[in-house]
C-alpha cells in the first residue's frame, strides 16, 4: 500500500501527460494545415485579412467537428469564427511588410498594391534598408504566422503545463532573461518579476496563458506561398478593434 501511494501520483501524471501531449500534437498538426489553408486563401485574394481568416477557419474546423452531417460543420465553423472574435486565433503577416509596399508598391485608386504580373521579367533590384531589403519577387512571397490559443482538456496536467509556462521556466536566456522559442510558441521578449520571468504584456502568448480558466497553451504555425494576385496593403486592426 505504501509503495502504491508513492507510485500512483507519478503514474497518474505520466498517463494524463501522455494523453494531453498526444492531443496537443494532433492540434499542432491541424494548425500546420490551417496555416497552409490561410496562406493559400490569402495568395488568391490579395493577401487580405478576411481571406486569411477564412482559410484559417477551413483548416481549424476539423478540431471541432465531432459528428457527421452539415449541422456539425456549421457549428464548427461558427465556433472557430467565435474564437477569432474572442482573440483565441491571431494571424500575423510577416511578408510582405509595410516597407515592401512603400518600396515596391504602386497606388491603384484607394489601394496600395505590389505588382504581381511578369515577375520573371521584372528587375530584381533590392530596395529598402538593412535587413528589410527585398526584390519585387521576394515582396510577392506571402508569409504568415498563425497563432492559436488551444484549450487543454485533460484535467490536472493542463493547469500544471499552463502554470509552468506562466512561471517562465525557459532555457537559453542570457543576461536579461529567457529568449527565443518556448514550448510550442514563438514567445516575445520576457520580463523579470523578481521571482521568475513572464512573457511581455500585451502579447498573444501572455494573454493566452493568463486566460481563464488557466488551462490554455499558445501554439504557432507558419506558412509561405507565392502570391497569385497582387498583394494589397491591409493594415492590422487596432488593439481592441474589429478585424
Amino acid at each position: 500500500m505504501t509503495e502504491y501511494m508513492i507510485v500512483f501520483p507519478v503514474m497518474l501524471v505520466l498517463i494524463f501527460g501522455t494523453l494531453q501531449f498526444a492531443l496537443l500534437y494532433q492540434t499542432k498538426v491541424q494548425l500546420n494545415y490551417a496555416a497552409f489553408e490561410s496562406a493559400r486563401s490569402g495568395s488568391l485574394n490579395n493577401a487580405q485579412r478576411w481571406a486569411l481568416q477564412a482559410g484559417a477557419v477551413r483548416g481549424l474546423v476539423p478540431l471541432h467537428t465531432h459528428g457527421s452531417g452539415r449541422n456539425w460543420l456549421r457549428w464548427a465553423r461558427s465556433k472557430v469564427w467565435d474564437q477569432i472574435d474572442a482573440g483565441l486565433v491571431d494571424i500575423e503577416i510577416i511578408n510582405p511588410t509595410a516597407d515592401a509596399f512603400d518600396n515596391h508598391g504602386i497606388d491603384d485608386g484607394d489601394d496600395r498594391l505590389i505588382p504581381n504580373d511578369s515577375l520573371m521579367y521584372r528587375e530584381a533590384t533590392l530596395k529598402g534598408t538593412g535587413p528589410n531589403k527585398l526584390s519585387i519577387q521576394d515582396a510577392n512571397l506571402l508569409k504568415i504566422r498563425l497563432l492559436y490559443c488551444a484549450e487543454m482538456p485533460v484535467p490536472f496536467v493542463n493547469r500544471m503545463i499552463n502554470a509552468l509556462l506562466r512561471l517562465g521556466n525557459a532555457g537559453g536566456g542570457s543576461g536579461t532573461g529567457p529568449s527565443g522559442t518556448v514550448a510550442t510558441g514563438q514567445f516575445s521578449a520576457w520580463t523579470s518579476t523578481g521571482a521568475g520571468y513572464v512573457a511581455a504584456s500585451d502579447t498573444f502568448e501572455r494573454e493566452c496563458l493568463d486566460r481563464e480558466p488557466q488551462q490554455h497553451i499558445p501554439l504557432m504555425a507558419e506558412a509561405t506561398l507565392r502570391m497569385h494576385t497582387p498583394p494589397i496593403f491591409d493594415p492590422p486592426p487596432e488593439a481592441g478593434g474589429a478585424p
